[in-house]
């Protein structure tokens, strides 16, 4: 059987964040907007700006500052 979803760690400067599950199918567009919107996330964040994104597909979101 094939998985219709899949859990994606989401990191910020390298600390893990939170978890996030979408459709094996989601793009990096979709898994960064779903990522963005996790509150531990923009905490983490707190107003700065995002300077790169790494994505591994199906595995891992970096957002870093």
């Amino acid at each position: 059987m094939v998985d219709d979803s899949v859990t994606i760690a989401v990191q910020v400067n390298g600390k893990l964040r939170g978890t996030i599950a979408v459709s094996s199918s989601a793009d990096q567009s979709v898994v960064e907007k779903v990522g963005l919107s996790l509150e531990t996330v923009s905490n983490a964040l707190a107003g700065k700006p995002v300077k790169k994104v790494i994505y591994v597909a199906s595995r891992i979101i970096n957002f870093i500052c």
